[in-house]
């Protein structure tokens, strides 16, 4: 079920010392003072899903902070079976935060009872 892939993926990150939560529900989120991965099932077909890796990062650790934390979301998502694609790390002057959204397909995520749930 998608919320084991979401758990899966927020217990790996955790080996990789990234800070992770899920992304729905939404849980609010402090004033960061580190990295923080927010972790969502984007979208799911047939039996596949695309899982996100969202990453915030402070202004204050700037936006190699946020690209170093991709980098070991990427390693950590390969160890689970995912295929990654990387957007490119940008600054969101309106949160006054580094964002880079990771999108991790997770082929056959879904089994045939899954799909009929």
């Amino acid at each position: 079920m998608a919320g084991d892939w979401i758990n899966k993926a927020i217990e790996e990150l955790g080996r990789s010392e990234i800070l992770a939560t899920r992304g729905y529900p939404a849980t609010q989120i402090p004033y960061l003072t580190q990295p923080v991965a927010v972790v969502y099932i984007e979208t799911a077909y047939e039996r596949d899903a695309d899982l996100v890796v969202h990453i915030f990062s402070p202004m204050a650790a700037g936006g190699a902070a946020c690209e170093d934390v991709a980098l070991d979301a990427i390693a950590a998502m390969i160890r689970i079976g995912g295929l990654c694609a990387l957007n490119g790390c940008e600054f969101d002057p309106d949160l006054g935060l580094f964002n880079q959204k990771l999108v991790v397909q997770l082929p056959g995520a879904f089994s045939m009872e899954d799909m009929e749930q």
